[in-house]
């Protein structure tokens, strides 16, 4: 006496096949929302370092223009030093 696999009747299959659509749409859609994510935690480190880089080039010319009598450079802010002298701030050299 053989014994006979149980097969999957048609009303089985198509329901596996909704569960397997299902799981398929919400990969997708996990996949879409995760690259969503990455290109706006993309876009916001972009502007940061546009922002830093701003700060920097700023701060480099404030540094430059009081350590101008030592390295011999001329100032590229013009009238920096006297402004913030006059108002009473004081700033190390």
């Amino acid at each position: 006496m053989s014994i006979v696999p149980s097969l999957p009747s048609a009303r089985q299959r198509t329901r596996g096949a909704r569960v397997m659509g299902n799981t398929h749409t919400t990969a997708q859609e996990n996949l879409t929302r995760a690259f969503m994510t990455f290109t706006q935690a993309a876009g916001s480190l972009e502007k940061s370092y546009t922002e830093l880089h701003a700060e920097v080039a700023r701060l480099h010319e404030i540094v430059i223009c009081f350590g101008a009598e030592k390295a011999l450079l001329p100032c590229p802010v013009a009238g920096l030093k006297r402004a913030l002298e006059g108002s009473g701030d004081s700033v190390a050299a």
